[in-house]
């Protein structure tokens, strides 16, 4: 409750200068008091002088936006102070919240430490194809002389993980036998099989068809975040629309087959969405996490899409659109031996695909 109370009288107090001064990142929109805005996508909502927007507190102090990431109208002429686009109702009941899913098809891999050799360090998002093979970034494993080890399934919060303690759930990875596609994708091959069937906290993916990424509505990031030790924190599901626009991708690794059809989307993050920043010590990056890109399909199971795009290790935590890796199309399907071959209809009613 404190945190609460201090983060009102923090919106109380800066709001005002927001609205007095205005905000120099923000440009100027030629707008009027009463015209319809969007915020957050979902809320109708109508352009406001700052001080008179009651409705906005609820929404800053919940953790919902920030302050700097509230959405402007401009100013009605210089003198007059800055107008934001102001929620039309204090209920967020209609604002996408992050699905009660439990996502045992994803896994965490292990490092040894290469300063003291007898602990491991935890990274990267995988993703659990089979009992034998594991899919994850290559980022993940093209660090020189840091390559994983192990493959950790079952586990939702990697600060809970004990490694002598949880020994049945570490799986040995196949070292010499890990192949990358386009320095993008990387599968690993265990030494032994996972028992899935005796195993409840884990399961194979369930791959989406390839059509029901391009036009999906509801995708959704899913990934470990990292601690700011470098070792992963718990899991995070994160909001996303699809975006026509990755031009201004960090890209400072270098990743091949951005020239073939269909093998990566550009999304961005839902301004404001129920996991988009940082949680206590550790962030949410989407690219550096090798987060995983879900569809929640329209009876409400999830299938998986794609891994984030590998184009930086840095942690970026922001809401700029990046590049999701496909999956499912016909060039990861080759390569990571899902060649099961899918028959669809398409459903007139919902325009979903589905199985007949």
């Amino acid at each position: 409750m404190a945190h609460i109370a201090y983060m009102g009288i923090t919106f109380i107090i800066i709001l005002p200068i927001l609205a007095a001064n205005g905000n120099p990142t923000r440009s100027s929109v030629h707008k009027k008091v009463g015209d319809e805005c969007q915020f957050l996508n979902f809320t109708e909502s109508y352009c406001e002088l700052g001080e008179r927007c009651s409705t906005l507190e609820t929404f800053v102090n919940d953790g919902i936006i920030a302050l700097e990431e509230i959405p402007t109208c401009g100013f009605m002429d210089p003198t007059s102070s800055e107008m934001l686009c102001c929620p039309s109702q204090r209920s967020i009941s209609s604002f996408p919240q992050a699905p009660k899913q439990s996502f045992n098809h994803l896994a965490f891999l292990l490092y040894l430490n290469p300063t003291t050799l007898d602990e491991y360090v935890i990274r990267c998002t995988a993703i659990v194809l089979s009992s034998t093979k594991v899919l994850t970034s290559s980022t993940c494993v093209d660090r020189e002389n840091d390559e994983p080890s192990k493959v950790v399934v079952g586990f939702s919060n990697a600060r809970n993980f004990n490694l002598f303690v949880h020994d049945k759930e570490i799986f040995d990875i196949k070292v010499r036998e890990t192949t990358q596609l386009y320095n993008d994708i990387a599968l690993l091959v265990l030494n032994r099989q996972i028992n899935l069937d005796q195993m409840p906290n884990a399961r194979s993916a369930t791959l989406c068809i390839e059509e029901e990424a391009k036009g999906a509505s509801n995708l959704y990031a899913v990934g470990f975040a990292q601690g700011v030790d470098g070792n992963n924190c718990d899991l995070f599901t994160t909001p996303l629309v699809l975006s026509d626009d990755c031009s201004l991708v960090q890209a400072t690794r270098r990743v091949e087959g951005f020239d073939i059809p269909g093998m990566h989307l550009c999304v961005k993050p839902i301004s404001g969405g129920s996991h988009s920043r940082q949680m206590d010590s550790c962030s949410k990056c989407l690219t550096a996490s090798s987060s995983v890109l879900h569809v929640q399909r329209t009876d409400g199971s999830f299938c998986v899409a794609g891994i984030a795009t590998p184009t930086t290790n840095k942690c970026v935590v922001n809401n700029n659109s990046i590049y999701y890796t496909s999956v499912v199309n016909s060039d990861a399907r080759m390569f990571h031996g899902k060649y099961e071959k899918f028959t669809y209809r398409h459903r007139e009613n919902d325009g979903s695909f589905g199985t007949p």
